[in-house]
């Protein structure tokens, strides 16, 4: 098992919020444990709240739907490849309209990585 997290600006929520459902659908979760997917969690370094959806998954799961991953508007994925060519990391400073879906690191990784480190209280 991997881990896939998104990471959702609030504009995307709604985008975001349509891919947690499918995802979670696809990875056999009921409606009662995906729909709590992309509530405000965190903020990134100028305050601007993000949500944020991980869960566990298949390496044939993210084959399966890496398509249906790449046809969401503004969405951004990589993969934590470590044989891959180095590429530009998203960040939440980098892409601040951008859905960022990492697979690979674990979620507090992936979150670290992003750039999405505080709270939302």
């Amino acid at each position: 098992m991997i881990t896939l997290t998104v990471a959702s600006p609030a504009a995307e929520r709604e985008h975001a919020s349509a891919l947690g459902v499918y995802l979670g659908t696809q990875n056999g979760w009921t409606p009662e444990e995906w729909i709590g997917a992309f509530n405000p969690t965190r903020q990134d370094g100028e305050g601007n709240t993000w949500h944020v959806m991980s869960m566990q998954v298949s390496e044939g799961f993210v084959a399966n739907n890496i398509g249906a991953l790449s046809q969401l508007p503004n969405l951004v994925i990589w993969l934590d490849d470590p044989d891959a060519e180095p590429v530009q990391f998203p960040t939440a400073a980098s892409d601040p309209d951008k859905i960022i879906a990492l697979i690979g690191p674990s979620g507090i990784d992936a979150l670290a990585a992003i750039g999405l480190f505080a709270q939302v209280e």
